[in-house]
């Protein structure tokens, strides 16, 4: 029906909720992060690009658990956010994780819920999200509010000075979305940079994922970065 009116299967709600459906039911990550994106670029202005990276990680620790759709435990997301905090998300980044890597996670969880009420799949309703108030995760003096995030990386992308965008983009993801702290940060390397993880020499060494956003980044800024200060760490 959706192919015969040219539709896009996400723009037609039986077909939608028959393709999330199955992929609910055998807890299929990258359906469910496909359908997640559909949703967020039909209704959210300024999409949040990271948010399938971490449901992806939030459906797989699901299906760790043995869980069945839907017969999910009302506190599952915070346990999976607890659990992330202390050994790290499943199949990813290996704990201890700082709480804004935690906070990052949480916020795109938010987007779960509305996205199953459009896919025609509710979340059960005893199911609940912890408020970021029951995680120790930042101070709410410090906190940004992902609209705040996402309005500067537009203005770090419309700075007059054209060279210094990809750098200022860079810092931003690294330290806003990929949680690294200043230090660890300034003390990367370009070799430190791999396909999809990035090896930190912090406290420990360890190695983070790359969400397709901070892989962007990374790419227009490293061959700039090559040309103006092949000698020195990244992101100078």
């Amino acid at each position: 029906m959706a192919e015969s009116l040219g539709l896009d299967p996400w723009d037609h709600p039986e077909e939608r909720r028959r393709v999330v459906g199955e992929a609910l039911a055998r807890w299929d990550e990258g359906a469910l992060k496909e359908a997640l994106w559909a949703y967020l670029v039909r209704h959210r202005k300024k999409p949040d690009r990271v948010a399938p990276h971490y449901v992806g990680y939030f459906v797989r620790w699901l299906a760790l658990k043995g869980r069945r759709w839907p017969h999910l435990e009302a506190e599952d997301p915070k346990a999976f956010l607890l659990e992330a905090k202390e050994r790290g998300f499943p199949g990813g980044e290996r704990g201890p994780l700082s709480w804004g890597t935690v906070e990052r996670a949480r916020a795109s969880l938010r987007h779960l819920f509305p996205f199953l009420d459009w896919a025609g799949h509710p979340m059960p309703p005893h199911v609940r999200l912890p408020s970021r108030q029951e995680l120790p995760v930042v101070a709410p003096s410090r906190a940004m509010p992902e609209e705040a995030y996402q309005d500067l990386l537009e203005k770090a992308g419309a700075y007059p000075l054209a060279y210094w965008r990809p750098l200022l983009r860079v810092l931003l993801v690294l330290l806003g979305e990929v949680g690294l702290t200043v230090k660890e940060a300034v003390e990367l390397w370009q070799e430190d940079v791999r396909e999809k993880v990035l090896l930190v020499r912090g406290a420990k060494l360890r190695e983070v994922p790359l969400s397709p956003l901070a892989r962007e980044v990374l790419a227009d800024w490293l061959p700039q970065r090559a040309f103006l200060a092949g000698h020195q760490p990244l992101p100078y």
